[in-house]
C-alpha cells in the first residue's frame, strides 16, 4: 500500500504525481505551475495511463546528474499544496492500488530478439566475481570528476523477475525501467515462486538501511561518489550492500512498488557516517541471490513500435 505522504515526500512519488496529469504545461514561474495543477482534472485513471506515468517516472532516475528541472520545480513548497490534491487522488485510485501491490506470479524479461533462451553461469560464481571486481575498483580509487557505474542492483547475470500489474501491459521490467536503453521487442517467460525461498524486501529506506549495515562495502573512493552527490546533494561516505553477503543468508532480495516510490531518488541514511541509494532498480523487482530455475515455459513475445506506448504480447 502506498500513501499521499510516500508519493509527496520523495522524487519518484512527485514525479510519479506529475506525469499522470502530463497535459500541464511547465510555465517558468513555481506558482503558474501551482495553479495549474490545482485546476487541472482528475479523470478516471486508466490501466495504460498509470503505466506510462510510471514509465516516464523512471526514465526521470537520473543518477549520473543532478534532478532535471522538472524534479526540481516539483521539489519546490509552492507546489506542495498542489500535488497533495494529485496524490490523495492518485493513492485512491484502484487502479494505482493495483500498480502497487500487483498480484500473480512472476516474470523473467529478457530484450533481445534472440528466439534461445539465454545462458546463465552459476549464481555464486556471478556473486564472487562481481565483489572481486569492485573490491578491485575500489582499491585502485578514481581520480577526478568522473562518471562511472552507479546502479545499486544486484549483478548480472543474477535472475530478476517482476510481477505484470496490468497483465495486458506485461511485466513491470517491460516498461518502468530506470536508464532504458529504448528497446522495441521483449521476451517474457513465467518464472516459478519457490515458496520457501528466503526473502529480504526492501519496502522503504529503514530495510535498505539495514542491508547495507549488515553488509556494508564501501565504495567512497569509486565514481560513485561523484555520481550519487550530483544526484542526490549530499557529500560523504557512501556504502551498498555486499550481495555475495546477503546471499549467504537470503535466496531473494525484493524491491516492491512502495519500496521504490519511498527511496529512488534519496539519499538514505544508513547511520551518522554513512548512506546509500537505490538506483537502477524496477520497482517489484525480485533479485534471486542463489540459484533458481527460469522455468520451462514458452517465452512470449512483447514489443512496441517506435520505443513508445504501452507494450503488448504477439503470439
Amino acid at each position: 500500500m502506498i500513501t499521499a505522504a510516500d508519493l509527496l515526500d520523495h522524487p519518484r512519488g512527485r514525479r510519479f504525481c506529475f506525469e499522470l496529469v502530463n497535459g500541464v504545461q511547465q510555465p517558468d514561474d513555481p506558482d503558474a505551475v501551482a495553479s495549474a495543477l490545482a485546476a487541472v482534472p482528475l479523470p478516471v485513471l486508466s490501466e495504460d495511463s498509470v503505466v506510462v506515468a510510471l514509465e516516464s517516472t523512471a526514465e526521470s532516475a537520473l543518477w549520473w546528474q543532478p534532478p532535471d528541472a522538472t524534479d526540481a520545480l516539483l521539489s519546490r513548497p509552492e507546489l506542495r499544496p498542489a500535488l497533495t490534491r494529485i496524490a490523495r487522488w492518485a493513492v485512491d485510485s484502484p487502479v494505482v492500488r493495483q500498480l502497487a501491490e500487483p498480484q500473480g506470479g512472476a516474470w523473467t524479461v529478457v530484450f533481445d530478439d534472440d528466439d534461445d533462451q539465454p545462458r546463465r553461469p552459476s549464481t555464486g560464481q556471478a556473486l564472487h566475481d562481481w565483489a572481486q571486481q569492485l573490491r578491485d575498483e575500489v582499491a585502485a580509487g578514481s581520480p577526478g570528476v568522473t562518471s562511472g557505474v552507479w546502479w545499486t542492483t544486484p549483478p548480472w547475470p543474477l535472475l530478476q523477475t517482476t510481477r505484470a500489474p496490468f497483465p495486458s501491459a506485461g511485466p513491470l521490467a517491460l516498461w518502468a525501467v530506470e536508464d532504458s536503453f529504448g528497446q522495441e521487442h521483449a521476451r517474457a517467460l513465467s518464472t516459478p515462486i519457490d515458496p520457501a525461498a528466503r526473502v529480504f524486501t526492501v519496502d522503504g529506506p529503514d530495510d535498505w538501511a539495514a542491508l547495507c549495515r549488515r553488509w556494508p562495502l564501501d565504495v567512497t573512493t569509486t565514481t560513485r561518489r561523484n555520481d550519487w552527490r550530483l544526484a542526490t546533494g549530499r557529500q560523504g561516505t557512501w556504502v551498498l550492500p555486499d550481495w555475495s553477503g546477503v546471499a549467504a543468508e537470503y535466496d531473494l532480495v525484493h524491491l516492491t512498488v512502495a519500496g521504490w516510490f519511498r527511496t529512488s531518488g534519496d539519499a538514505v541514511k544508513v547511520d551518522d557516517d554513512r548512506a546509500s541509494v537505490v538506483a537502477g532498480w524496477t520497482p517489484d523487482s525480485a533479485y534471486w541471490l542463489t540459484d533458481h530455475e527460469l522455468g520451462t515455459g514458452t517465452w512470449a513475445a512483447w514489443s512496441r513500435p517506435g520505443n513508445s506506448g504501452v507494450w503488448r504480447r504477439h503470439d
